[in-house]
């Protein structure tokens, strides 16, 4: 892995993804940076930031919401925002069409939904058992952004089940996955990341045989240099990535420079 001690360090070439913020400035012993970790984008869709650990050392009074406002309270000037969501599981039925499709060993009720009352989730989250504990047991706990996203509700009427991985965070939960997922040569994986839909007459013979044995509709990218899996979906003549522009740009930024 190539690391760039500074900005002036980092080739012309790069400079649209690793840009100047991500490095700190010159006077920067008091940020205790050893302290903290560093998270670089090719497998999240992000600009590389850093990450802490804050300790609660004291108790605090917890701050309601207004039900009225859909808002919280101020704090130093700011408004805190929330909406008034509700925790969901997925569907009995929708999930067990879900798992025999891609093979899945997760289990459903540790998966959830956080929606608008009255509207249906469009992302679905992944909590471990120790995290659930914590929120069954506690109810009343107003808890944001917990677990990490792994499927959104599917929108494609010819798709085969209403929940399709997203990508960046296959790589937790790969090895729970074990059906329809088409292994794919250096060549092939590099055509896909260069375009939104490539032709399948374009990809390798082994790699069109392996999609047409799963026919239309979703599956899932392995490469090997990457512990990943990439959610994709084929057609009658093509197949697409399912990742962000910025996503296939850092990939092919990474295996361009080796």
């Amino acid at each position: 892995m190539t690391q760039y001690k500074d900005f002036d360090s980092v080739p012309t070439n790069l400079r649209s993804q690793i840009c100047r913020e991500m490095f700190p400035s010159e006077n920067r012993k008091h940020l205790n940076l050893h302290r903290s970790m560093r998270f670089l984008p090719h497998q999240n869709d992000d600009g590389g930031f850093f990450v802490a650990i804050l300790r609660k050392i004291k108790h605090f009074q917890s701050m309601k919401m207004n039900q009225k406002t859909n808002k919280g309270p101020v704090v130093k000037g700011v408004p805190i925002l929330h909406k008034l969501c509700e925790k969901r599981e997925m569907n009995v039925d929708e999930f067990e069409r879900f798992k025999d499709l891609f093979g899945v060993h997760l289990n459903r009720t540790n998966i959830f939904s956080r929606a608008e009352k009255g509207k249906d989730g469009t992302s679905f989250f992944y909590m471990n058992d120790a995290l659930k504990s914590i929120l069954d047991r506690n109810p009343s706990l107003d808890a944001a952004l917990v677990g990490m996203r792994i499927l959104r509700r599917e929108a494609r009427n010819s798709a085969q089940s209403k929940f399709s991985f997203v990508s960046e965070n296959l790589h937790m939960v790969k090895s729970y996955v074990t059906k329809r997922i088409v292994t794919v040569p250096r060549g092939d994986f590099l055509q896909l990341v260069n375009g939104d839909q490539v032709k399948l007459a374009e990809l390798t013979e082994e790699t069109r045989r392996n999609i047409a044995n799963f026919g239309h509709g979703q599956l899932l990218i392995s490469f090997a240099d990457f512990d990943t899996l990439f959610p994709a979906f084929s057609g009658k003549d093509s197949i697409t990535l399912e990742l962000t522009k910025l996503a296939m740009e850092n990939y092919r930024t990474l295996l361009e420079g080796e």
